[in-house]
């Protein structure tokens, strides 16, 4: 079989900077990826990632919930 890639969102806070509105707000994610395969017994493997996404940024190649977030939050 091969390796398959699974990204699991752990947490995302809306974080307020500099005033309680929402154009200064920033999203914090963490990601969970996990690599398997059924056939290894090394694996899975796990790393978590976490990242700040400012108003502006391009959120293309984060999951669905991340950008709907980011689009309720901002706009689109």
């Amino acid at each position: 079989m091969a390796i398959t890639k699974t990204t699991t969102i752990k947490t995302a806070e809306i974080m307020f900077l500099t005033s309680e509105e929402k154009a200064d707000a920033m999203i914090q994610v963490r990601l969970l990826d996990t690599w398997d395969d059924p056939d290894d017994g090394d694996l899975p493997i796990q790393k978590m990632r976490k990242f700040n996404i400012s108003r502006g940024d391009d959120i293309s190649s984060y999951p669905q919930f991340i950008q709907d977030l980011s689009t309720w939050l901002w706009g689109s």
